[in-house]
């Protein structure tokens, strides 16, 4: 009796083989995946360090470039995106507050951070057009994926513009931010231009 149970406990070999290649099978695609996952993670592009001093609203920045801090701040505009102004509750303070934070403003950092342009590299009205960096970390896309600011796509500049659909769309399937149905952002208010 002993021998015919140890015999009943041996798994067909045609079952082992099925087991042992959905094993490989299995760590073929966890190894591509991870190929892929660093594949979508990009490094810090190679860019101008920027030393943000004041955050207008969710896509507005004031900075000077971190070697030469005596030369006036400009404008930089976060490209690719839309931002509710600080009046329009809650979106509009929270997508600056936002910023705040992931430039350091907040806790008084004063991080250098990667200023990279694309094709058109100022607005009409001379600010500059940007891709913000923290190390690796895009804050444009940041911005997106947490549903506080909207995908801008009519841009010549368009380097992200597939990334910055796929944050966008993370942020509405899952009701972030101003995708929140029960507090909506009505619509965005057009500034005066002087």
């Amino acid at each position: 009796m002993v021998g015919s149970d140890a015999r009943s406990l041996v798994m067909p070999a045609a079952i082992r083989r099925r087991i042992f290649f959905a094993l490989v099978l299995l760590v073929v695609l966890a190894a591509a995946n991870l190929g892929i996952r660093a594949m979508g993670r990009s490094p810090a592009p190679a860019g101008e360090g920027w030393v943000i001093s004041k955050v207008i609203n969710g896509a507005t920045l004031s900075a000077a470039p971190a070697n030469n801090l005596l030369q006036p701040e400009k404008r930089l505009i976060l490209e690719g995106l839309r931002a509710p102004l600080r009046d329009q509750r809650p979106w509009g303070e929270a997508a600056a507050r936002r910023l705040e934070e992931l430039v350091g403003i907040k806790d008084k950092e004063r991080k250098i951070l990667t200023v990279e342009t694309d094709l058109t590299v100022r607005d009409d009205r001379d600010r500059l057009l940007v891709y913000l960096w923290d190390g690796d970390r895009l804050i444009n896309e940041l911005l997106l994926r947490e549903g506080l600011v909207t995908a801008n796509f009519q841009t010549a500049n368009t380097k992200y513009q597939d990334r910055f659909r796929r944050a966008q769309a993370e942020a509405r399937i899952l009701e972030r931010g101003v995708w929140n149905p029960r507090e909506p952002l009505r619509e965005f208010m057009r500034r005066r231009r002087p």
